[in-house]
This record gives structure tokens, C-alpha cells and sequence, in this order.
């Protein structure tokens, strides 16, 4: 946090004490670009116990992180925090958890994939878009879905037991079971729904999914398709059934 920030967070902290040293629970949404990770959000922050539905990049190596999860919150939300839960989601590796940060048990955490068929064309369609360097380019696409699910995959023995697997087509084709039982395991008062509401950041480039299908404000099953078919992608989603093998294997949830 640099010096000016740091200003600024005092202040905060001393206009609305309440929002930073009050009893706070968290939502950590761990997934990998285009797997569904901004509607899944809508639909957690259209509850009102919950605040946060965009990718904060923050990585997570000790607990006054999480303050400065509060601090980028309280902003968004035009320094109102209501919510029991706070919500944030990693989608990349960079973005760490230490051993100290999983031992906090008022973290929940939620784990989300989606196939390569589907997600790997997807970021490159992403990336040509909003003009991501060599993610337009199939091999560091690739690479980075590839580095990404193994690292998930490690990260759930790490939090064996403790977190809600979410595999993305099974999400969409069983959606209403699959909300209840995450609703069941958060605890919330009003279950979630597949409505949901829209924010002031909802469809900004460069902050989740931009496509029309997430102004909305439900979910639209029926999608364009752009999903690989020949024999490299099969090799992938084969691969890809192994691995969440184990995510399941892992999960409080199977």
C-alpha cells in the first residue's frame, strides 16, 4: 500500500470504524478466467449478506491483506459495507495463499473450473478483444489454463475438506440444486438465486465478462458456441475429468 492510499485508509478508518474492525466473513473464489467466475458473483452479491463482485488482485499472504480487501470494497460500494460476507476471486497464480491466511477459519472458499474445449477458445476471443498480448495466442492460453488448474489442483489438498467445488457445466445444468447447496454451505438467510442484480462496474471491459449475456441479470444457457472439437481438445478434456477428480475428491460438497 503506498503513501497516499495509506492516508486515504486512515481516513476511512476513522469516518466508519465499524467497516474495518468490526467481525467479517470472506468468500475466496478460486477459478481460472471465463469459467463463469463474474456471473457466479453477481449471483453471491445480489445476496445481501454478501459485498464484492470483481476481481480485487490482491494476493493473500497474511491477514491485514484481507483489510485491504475491506478497503477496495468500502470504496465500491460508496463506503457501505453491509454484508456478513466479504467476496473476492483469484484467477491467477501470482495471486498467492499462505498457510497462515487458509488457517482463518472465517474464509469459506469456493473452487470453480470450467473444460479447456470451452474455456481455452474463450480467453483467446477475450484477449483479442480487449487486446491481452500473448493470450491471444493459443499456446500461452494454453499455458496459462494448464498452470492454472494444476495449481488449483494443489491448492485443494491444501484446503482439503474446507471449500464448495463448482464444476461449470454441471452449473448450468443443474444450477437450482447446486445454489441451494452453496447457499446451505455459507449459511446465508435468504438462499441464492439465479437472478441477479447488475452493478455500476457489471460488463466493464477489463473488469470480469463484458459480453451482453451478463447484463442480464439471469442466467442465459443457451450461448454461442466457440468451443474446440478436434483431437487436441479432447486430449485436454480428458485430462482436465482427472483433475477434477481429485478437486472433488478434496470438497466438502461430494
Amino acid at each position: 500500500m503506498d503513501f497516499k492510499t495509506y492516508i486515504k485508509a486512515s481516513i476511512a478508518l476513522l469516518k466508519h470504524p465499524g467497516v474495518f474492525l468490526g467481525q467479517k466473513k470472506y468468500v475466496l473464489l478460486l477459478s481460472h478466467m471465463r469459467a463463469y467466475t463474474t456471473l457466479i458473483s453477481h449471483i453471491l452479491a445480489s445476496n445481501s449478506q454478501i459485498n464484492g463482485y470483481t476481481e480485487q488482485h490482491i494476493p493473500y499472504n497474511k491477514h491485514t491483506d484481507l483489510i485491504r480487501l475491506r478497503y477496495k470494497l468500502y470504496n465500491i460500494y460508496d463506503e457501505k459495507l453491509d454484508g456478513k460476507y466479504l467476496l473476492d476471486k483469484l484467477l491467477h497464480n501470482n495471486l498467492t495463499l499462505s498457510d497462515k491466511v487458509i488457517s482463518n477459519k472465517n474464509i469459506n472458499f469456493i473452487f470453480l473450473t470450467r473444460k479447456p474445449s470451452q474455456t481455452i477458445p474463450s480467453v483467446i476471443k477475450m484477449a483479442n478483444r480487449l487486446d491481452l498480448g500473448n493470450l491471444k495466442e493459443l499456446e500461452h492460453a494454453r499455458n496459462y489454463y494448464v498452470g492454472r488448474i494444476n495449481q488449483l489442483r494443489t491448492l485443494s489438498t491444501r484446503l482439503s475438506q474446507r471449500y464448495f467445488y463448482i464444476e461449470g457445466d454441471d452449473f448450468m445444468q443443474n444450477t437450482d440444486h447446486i445454489l441451494s447447496e452453496l447457499s446451505d454451505f455459507l449459511g446465508l438467510d435468504t438462499p441464492l438465486s439465479q437472478s441477479y442484480d447488475t452493478f455500476k462496474m457489471t460488463g466493464s471491459k477489463g473488469i470480469g465478462d463484458s459480453s451482453e449475456y451478463i447484463q442480464t441479470g439471469k442466467i442465459i444457457k443457451t450461448r454461442e458456441s466457440i468451443a474446440g472439437t478436434d483431437n487436441q481438445w479432447l486430449s485436454l478434456d480428458s485430462e482436465y475429468f482427472n483433475n477434477i477428480e481429485v478437486l472433488k475428491d478434496n470438497a466438502s460438497n461430494y
